[in-house]
C-alpha cells in the first residue's frame, strides 16, 4: 500500500480529477493534508507518508510546506526546487533557455531606466530621442509619429502616448511600445 499526502488548500476540478484516480487504486491510501492547517516541527516531524503530492493555491505556502517535507525525508511531487523554478518567471524562462524549449523573446530590466533604455534601443534608431520626460521618439519625418513613455508621477503605472495621422498607426505605436516594457521588465 501507497500512503500519499495529498496537499491542498481549496479542491478545483483538476484535484477532484486526481483524487479520483487515486481513490481508483486500491494500492493507494490517501491522506488529505491542508496547508492551511499544517504546523511543522523542524528536525522533529515523523509523517507516516510515503510521497506528498503538492496542488496547492497559495505558491509560498505550497513551496515552504514542500521544503519541509522534504526535510523530513518524504518525497514530494513537485520537488520544492521545481516549485521555486516555477514560481519565478525568470528563473522559468532561464531553464527554458537552458533546454531549448521555444518561448517569447525575454528581456529583462532592473529599473525604469533600463527599461526606457530598451524602448530607445528598439525605436530610437531612426529618429530623435529626447530624456527630458521619459523617454520622447520623435520619427515624424522618416514614419509620421512620435512616442512618449514615462512612470506617472502620481500612479504607479507607465503612461504611453504617441502621435501619428492615423489612429491606427498610434495604436499599433503604443501596443509595440506597451509589449516592449512588458518585455523589458519581465512581464511580456
Amino acid at each position: 500500500m501507497i500512503k500519499v499526502g495529498f496537499l491542498h488548500t481549496i479542491i478545483r476540478p483538476e484535484e477532484k480529477m486526481l483524487l479520483k484516480a487515486f481513490s481508483d487504486r486500491s494500492d493507494v491510501q490517501l491522506e488529505m493534508i491542508d496547508v492551511r492547517n499544517l504546523v511543522f516541527r523542524l528536525g522533529r516531524d515523523q509523517f507516516d507518508l510515503d510521497v506528498v503530492v503538492e496542488r496547492c493555491i497559495n505558491h509560498s505556502r505550497a513551496l515552504h510546506a514542500l521544503v519541509m517535507f522534504e526535510a523530513a525525508g518524504i518525497p514530494c511531487v513537485n520537488t520544492a526546487q521545481v516549485a521555486a523554478i516555477c514560481g519565478d518567471k525568470l528563473q522559468t524562462s532561464v531553464a527554458l533557455h537552458c533546454h531549448n524549449v521555444p518561448q517569447p523573446r525575454v528581456n529583462v530590466a532592473f529599473t525604469e531606466e533600463s527599461a526606457m533604455k530598451a524602448l530607445e534601443d528598439r525605436f530610437g534608431r531612426q529618429g530623435e530621442v529626447d530624456h527630458l520626460d521619459g523617454v520622447s521618439i520623435d520619427r515624424w519625418e522618416a514614419d509620421g509619429w512620435w512616442l512618449n513613455v514615462r512612470a506617472s508621477n502620481t500612479e504607479p503605472i507607465i503612461r504611453v502616448i504617441a502621435e501619428t495621422s492615423s489612429q491606427e498607426t498610434a495604436t499599433a505605436t503604443c501596443d509595440e511600445a506597451v509589449q516592449r516594457v512588458k518585455e523589458a521588465v519581465g512581464g511580456g
